[in-house]
């Protein structure tokens, strides 16, 4: 089986699958050269499903005349018809999350491997280095980051930490995206995530965290709830897997700790899996009919646009690290090669982006004063001392030292 038929079989797709669906896409949105086809196209749908009871409505209705639910406008239904024709017919918020999480840690990996050497490649994929995770993302405990309480659930600390936490979401996604709906099923990832990677943050000590793993315990809660809560035979079935999967992380990542075997966050999993319960029993399910309402489906589209925009504070704050990090660099190396007129614009820009730094403030100081420019460097030391202490500065800062 070649590579390429391997990648789609993974994410539960294969060529002829992707083919049907290229060719349903350009029958939508491609041009028809016939009268036939264009006047067809002109009259367009005629009638659309009810979303609680799947029953065939007019056009026109506002009210499904099977269940009485509210139903969308013809225009929402277009709209979901041309994003479904792009997306996997099964799954797509698990399967998209699957690629997400691999795409991350692709670019996790070349990004360590350019760090310390394609010989030491092997040892880069079992687990990059924290210099690396710290540029993607993970987070320190006790120091408070919000965009790394987000981009932290979407890197992982090597293949089988990925590994394990993949396999586990390939279990618990499907079912989560069948009791809640595949928009709401995205928002709940991210949200779990952030809980338990805040409460990992706030609670635990020294260390780094970095993993999907929250995220994983709050969709396992999350299935295992909505299984209960349908009270058929198929959703107890499903509880008592999804808790045992839970019982097992949990009691894995005691015995690892306690060991020392692995460095597992406990507390991000306990988290994440407690606002998996609490969510689980608080929210209505797609399942048992609980989105029959135009009202609840607006609210669904709303939080998932809200999550979109949580995650892209996330991506810009990782963004904006890295940037930092680049000017943290090139304003060391002009230090370095007495270039120190060309260093002040460097060293600001790492100031910037790193405030809580004081390496950088003493950066920028001594480039300031090696430019002439004493009275800038008095100021920037004077606003360190302010921030951190005199006394901290004056140790950890050796340009101001001598400046307050």
């Amino acid at each position: 089986m070649s590579w390429k038929k391997k990648i789609l079989r993974l994410f539960g797709t294969n060529e002829v699958q992707l083919g049907w669906k290229w060719r349903r896409f350009k029958e939508r949105f491609g041009k028809r050269g016939d009268d036939e086809e264009n006047e067809r196209r002109h009259v367009g749908y005629k009638h659309k499903h009810c979303p609680s009871c799947r029953a065939l409505v007019d056009r026109d209705d506002k009210v499904c005349n099977s269940c009485g639910a509210d139903v969308p406008s013809i225009a929402a239904v277009k709209a979901e018809r041309a994003l479904s024709a792009l997306l996997p017919d099964e799954n797509p918020v698990t399967k998209i999350l699957l690629a997400v999480l691999l795409g991350f840690f692709v670019l996790v990996t070349l990004d360590g491997i350019n760090r310390v050497g394609s010989e030491n490649a092997f040892q880069v994929i079992l687990g990059p280095p924290f210099e690396v995770m710290l540029r993607w993302g993970a987070h320190v405990r006790g120091f408070f980051e919000p965009w790394r309480i987000v981009m932290s659930n979407f890197i992982h600390f090597g293949i089988l930490h990925l590994g394990f936490n993949a396999w586990a979401l390939k279990i618990a996604g499907p079912e989560v995206e069948r009791a809640y709906g595949s928009a709401l099923a995205f928002a709940l990832f991210v949200v779990t995530g952030i809980a338990g990677m805040a409460f990992s943050n706030l609670v635990g000590g020294p260390g780094l965290v970095a993993g999907a793993s929250a995220s994983i315990m709050g969709y396992l809660a999350l299935a295992g709830v909505a299984g209960h809560r349908e009270g058929t035979t198929r959703g107890r079935q499903v509880r008592d897997a999804m808790f045992r999967w839970a019982l097992f992380v949990m009691f894995l990542g005691i015995v690892a700790s306690s060991t020392g075997t692995f460095a597992i966050d406990n507390l991000a999993h306990g988290g994440g899996l407690v606002a998996g319960v609490l969510l689980g029993f608080s929210l209505p399910q797609r399942s048992r009919g609980g989105w029959r309402s135009v009202a609840m489906r607006r609210a669904v589209a709303g939080t998932v646009f809200a999550t979109l925009a949580v995650v892209g504070y996330g991506v810009y704050g990782m963004v904006e690290n890295q940037l930092g990090n680049v000017a943290f660099e090139e304003c060391y190396t002009a230090l370095r090669e007495d270039r120190f007129d060309d260093a002040v614009p460097a060293c600001e820009r790492a100031v910037e982006v790193h405030g809580d730094s004081i390496a950088a403030r003493n950066n920028l100081a001594y480039a300031l004063l090696r430019s002439g420019r004493g009275e800038e460097a008095v100021q920037v030391c004077d606003a360190a001392a302010k921030k951190f202490g005199a006394s901290e500065v004056r140790l950890e800062a050796p340009a101001c030292a001598e400046l307050l």
